[in-house]
């Protein structure tokens, strides 16, 4: 945890919950991480998430135009959950480099 913690509306604090269930997920599944850090980040205007693993990486190009004529939802409802709530998201990744994922919501 960064700055002061507060409680934000019920809306956003289920949201990063869910945003954090569904990473925690995709790594477990298909990262091969060892390591996994959860930050949260309370700033004046917003809240931010980021979760960052260690694992394999993968091609972001490539993976997220496959997504949904695969049938594979999880990131494509983080983005979704996201935008509902004004909010920015951002991920990087690389063959053996990694994940980031980082997520905004207005306060």
């Amino acid at each position: 945890m960064v700055g002061e913690h507060r409680r934000t509306s019920s809306e956003a604090e289920v949201t990063l919950y869910r945003i954090a269930q569904e990473a925690l997920r995709n790594i477990h599944k298909h990262s091969m991480a060892d390591k996994v850090s959860i930050q949260v980040e309370f700033s004046q205007d917003s809240v931010r998430l980021q979760i960052e693993d260690n694992g394999v990486g993968f091609n972001l190009t490539k993976v997220l135009s496959s997504l949904a004529p695969a049938g594979k939802f999880g990131l494509i409802g983080i983005s979704e959950r996201v935008r509902l709530l004004n909010g920015r998201f951002d991920i990087r990744s690389g063959s053996a480099k990694g994940t980031v994922i980082m997520v905004g919501i207005p306060a």
